[in-house]
């Protein structure tokens, strides 16, 4: 991502399963939480939406958000907007989008905002659920159409990953799961992972040798997996890491080191791997309800879903939690509330953006999007 901000998607730490959890259980025993790193749990007013947000991402200057809304801060705005610093609407970013933006990343220079969902048109010109604009709103000429729907987007250097339901993109079969050039649009061939059912969200490694992904199926390629899968990216060849424990994947975060990997699954289990050391999780956090979106800094787990409770600690959490990376609950406590929770989390240098369907943090009401300041 762009230099101002840290990777979305991350991983690392050390420890084990059940050294990790006894560590965490006699914290919240004894009453001492270990404090947070310096992120507020106070939100910064900013404009609100009239509906979901399902991604969010820090482009150069801008926060980007998508959804399915049609008004930001009680001005039009159609499934895709930015917010400015301050957290006013940007006046000059304002694309239409005929249907539901599930997925935001921008370049790696700030300059062009790639965005994948369930639509079929942007700003009246044809284009099929994956799409390029630049910061001032304007469709860039780049164009990869799919047969389906694109859940995430990712850049790694000259490479936009997309993941999906499509079988088809830029008119060149491929599954679930393909990288495309930045510039032209183009399919890079050589990767082909072909994933046996949806991919829900991915991660790439930061030397951009490996990709992640998660979802619901299981098997990538020739190899049985269990809802998650460490991927070549120059072949998408399954690597030897076999998650022992997973399910169906929801959401995945990668720390920036590139060491630990994160996904979630529909059983409400939030898993913590070293891929480069064992198939078997480091550890676990059971929550009372899914998690549907990961972020990870250097120091702590950004985490948000439906639930209310972190069952591993016995703690009272609603809708978005932080533990630290060897998987210790924080005392970070933003205390939404709404229906679905958050549905999106990105990490900029200096802030917490987390988009999703609530519509109050800690009784004041934010809808669609809060902003946390601090470093994360």
């Amino acid at each position: 991502m762009e230099s101002t901000q840290l990777p979305a998607r991350s991983r690392r730490g050390t420890g084990r399963l059940l050294t990790s959890l006894l560590l965490a259980v006699g914290l919240v025993l004894t009453g001492a939480l270990p404090s947070s790193a310096a992120v507020s749990d106070q939100h910064t007013r900013t404009a609100q939406t009239n509906g979901v947000v399902y991604a969010v991402a820090q482009v150069g200057g801008l926060t980007i958000i998508g959804g399915e809304f049609t008004a930001v801060g009680n001005q039009p705005r159609q499934n895709l907007a930015a917010l400015r610093a301050d957290g006013t609407v940007d006046p000059t970013f304002a694309p239409s989008v005929d249907g539901v933006v599930r997925a935001i990343d921008g370049s790696s220079d700030g300059t062009t905002v790639f965005v994948g969902g369930e639509f079929a048109h942007i700003n009246g010109a044809p284009r099929a659920a994956l799409a390029a604009l630049s910061v001032s709103g304007g469709l860039v000429d780049w164009r990869a159409d799919t047969n389906g729907i694109v859940y995430a987007v990712e850049v790694s250097g000259d490479r936009l990953y997309a993941a999906g339901t499509f079988t088809s993109i830029a008119d060149v079969a491929r599954r679930r799961l393909a990288a495309l050039d930045v510039s032209t649009a183009q399919v890079f061939k050589p990767f082909n992972p072909w994933p046996a059912w949806t991919v829900k969200d991915i991660a790439v490694s930061p030397d951009g040798t490996k990709v992640y992904a998660t979802g619901g199926f299981n098997r990538i390629g020739a190899q049985d997996r269990n809802g998650a899968a460490e991927v070549l990216a120059s072949t998408g060849e399954a690597t030897d890491f076999n998650p022992q424990r997973g399910g169906v994947g929801l959401a995945v975060g990668l720390s920036p080191d590139g060491s630990r990997f994160f996904f979630s699954t529909t059983d409400n289990n939030l898993y913590a791997y070293d891929p480069a050391v064992s198939s078997s999780p480091v550890y676990a956090i059971k929550t009372g309800g899914d998690t549907q979106a990961i972020a990870v800094s250097d120091t702590e787990v950004y985490f948000g879903g439906h639930f209310r409770n972190i069952n591993t600690f016995k703690a009272k959490r609603n809708l978005l939690a932080s533990i630290t990376l060897d998987g210790q609950l924080t005392s970070w406590d933003p205390h939404l509330g709404g229906n679905m929770g958050p549905w999106s989390i990105d990490l900029a240098s200096d802030r917490v953006l987390v988009g999703g369907d609530f519509g109050w943090v800690a009784g004041i009401p934010q809808h669609g999007i809060a902003v946390f300041h601090g470093t994360p």
